[in-house]
């Protein structure tokens, strides 16, 4: 912070992370063989591993085995540096903010999420760059009107690059050899020769230039009363590209393989292809609110909020034919949503007691929503759009304070969000031949109900050095109710609902210049399922992987304020 006079203050803020994981892989959780009609699944996981003479890890509701031959990285570096100018003059404040961010994503993955060499890795890398301004005028009229003007420019582009690479066992793991050969009359010798060491790679690169002028202020009409207004233009262009290719391992031989052969068991991963897009939209967004006191310590409210959310590009391995004949797009529309909310606020007991309620409704149009289909031998996870959303619910803060130094909090919410129209690709155990509805099913990843509860307490322990140094132990218990983790609410992508305890203690200077603690994360070691997902032609179709829960962790953090 720097103050060059008493009316200009500038504050910049930098900072850096690099998180190194050497983790994050799904254990074998299901394996289905048949459809719901019995039909049998073509290339499941053990028929795979039959081809292959490999024994797969036995599937389990607590999956904490996993079998792998290449490596599982998630590693990231996320930094950052902001600048905030302040002109406080005549009652009004002109700030300006400025901020660039970077991040990088590495991972690595076993493409096949198995012990066999068939595809060593997949992972898609990501270096993001992007840049924002904003400029904003702070003023009021009298004591009627509170009220910002601001502009808003954002530019971001992200450099994604993904690769996918075969191995050994590839020829025979695929099927190749058998009845079920992806191109037909080719040896799993054959086979194995023209993928030990293929590669598919590919390029995208999406650019957004976005733009925004807006203003909001709050309108005192009497002592009681209280109007929120507010309005937005919004304005976004994205363009993309995306290119994809082949790279032909070192190790391949024509006299195994034949060029022609080979070129079809490689067109059947990924052809070498490319294609743009283009995309512009502007809406409007706003919203007005209500406020009465009707005490000094009770607040009703009611709101309602127009949203939105720009298109989108799908920089991923579409069909060029079929973008050429309009059958698909790259391209997905802008979100937009109608929110309504009433409530109230509550302070009692001298300011011990804080409650805050709330019913709500929101009404989204065009929901972007990821779907996921198989494509090329692997699973393509792509952005699609659901006509319309409804989220309805409840939800309650209580923060009690019975103590001077203890704090207490209780949360609890009820989220009904269903698709009410949405058609897209059918869970895998699911037999049709048109498109599938999820009309009046659950979104995915939203738990119906969701619970927590803290406490916090602080107690002065004497001097340490010069400073009067404060001890505290606390702790939160959350609890989600089951949820779907598969894009097409699969009966078997259910998790089913659990727990966490987390506490944490330390020491700290009274007035927060210095603090030492301690946290403990998932402190009763819980051992659950956070997410299922599908298996494809590569990990086995029919197959079923889960993430699980970190186990007992614990840390130290040290901080010093200046």
């Amino acid at each position: 912070m720097y103050r060059p006079t008493d009316e200009i203050d500038v504050r910049v803020i930098g900072d850096y992370n690099h998180l190194r994981e050497n983790c994050c892989s799904g254990s074998l959780y299901k394996i289905t063989t048949q459809k719901t009609d019995g039909t049998v699944i073509g290339g499941n996981l053990l028929q795979r591993a039959a081809w292959s003479h490999y024994t797969p890890v036995e599937p389990s509701d607590t999956p904490y085995t996993i079998n792998r031959d290449s490596l599982s990285q998630a590693n990231q570096e996320d930094m950052g540096l902001s600048a905030q100018a302040n002109w406080h003059h005549a009652g009004f404040v002109l700030s300006s903010i400025t901020a660039y961010r970077a991040w990088n994503w590495w991972p690595l993955n076993d493409g096949d999420l198995n012990g066999v060499n068939a595809q060593t890795n997949t992972n898609i890398k990501v270096n993001q760059r992007q840049f924002s301004q904003e400029f904003r005028f702070v003023n009021h009229w009298g004591k009627l009107l509170d009220y910002r003007l601001g502009a808003y420019y954002l530019w971001q582009e992200n450099a994604v690059a993904g690769d996918q690479a075969y191995g050994s066992d590839a020829g025979t793991w695929l099927g190749y050899g058998t009845s079920a050969s992806p191109v037909a009359g080719v040896t799993a010798a054959q086979a194995g020769n023209a993928l030990n060491g293929y590669n598919v790679r590919s390029y995208a690169q999406p650019t957004t230039n976005y733009y925004a002028l807006y203003t909001d202020g709050t309108w005192h009409l009497s002592k009681q009363f209280d109007v929120v207004t507010g309005v937005r233009y919004n304005y976004g262009v994205k363009t993309g590209s995306f290119a994809q290719w082949q790279v032909i391992p070192a190790s391949y031989s024509s006299a195994i393989t034949p060029l022609t052969t080979a070129q079809k068991i490689w067109n059947v991963y990924g052809a070498n292809s490319g294609f743009s897009g283009h995309l512009d939209n502007g809406f409007v967004t706003g919203q007005i609110a209500l406020q009465y006191h009707v005490t000094q310590n009770l607040m009703l409210y009611g709101r309602y909020a127009r949203g939105g959310k720009s298109g989108g590009l799908n920089l991923t391995p579409l069909s060029v034919q079929q973008i050429a004949s309009g059958a698909v797009s790259p391209n997905v529309g802008k979100e937009t949503d109608d929110a309504f909310e009433v409530g109230t606020k509550l302070t009692a007991l001298q300011g011990r007691l804080l409650f805050a309620g709330a019913l709500y409704q929101t009404n989204d149009h065009n929901y972007q929503v990821t779907a996921v289909r198989e494509f090329q031998g692997s699973l393509l996870s792509y952005l699609s759009s659901a006509p319309k959303v409804r989220i309805r619910g409840a939800e309650a803060d209580v923060h009690y304070s019975p103590l001077p130094n203890l704090i207490t909090t209780l949360s609890a919410s009820y989220n009904d969000a269903q698709f009410l129209e949405y058609s897209t690709v059918a869970p895998p155990e699911v037999v049709t031949s048109g498109i599938y509805s999820l009309a009046h099913t659950q979104v995915p990843f939203v738990p119906r109900w969701a619970f927590s509860a803290s406490a916090q307490y602080y107690h002065t322990v004497g001097k340490i050095g010069r400073s009067l140094a404060d001890a505290y132990l606390g702790g939160s218990y959350n609890y989600n109710t089951r949820e779907n983790t598969s894009a097409n609410n699969s009966v078997y992508g259910w998790v089913p609902g659990y727990g966490t305890l987390n506490v944490n203690f330390g020491l700290r200077d009274h007035q927060g210049r210095w603090d030492v603690s301690g946290f403990i994360n998932n402190a009763t070691d819980e051992r659950r399922i956070s997410q299922v997902v599908q298996g494809s032609g590569v990990s086995g179709n029919g197959a079923w992987y889960a993430y699980v829960t970190q186990p007992r962790n614990f840390g130290f953090i040290a901080r010093v304020n200046y």
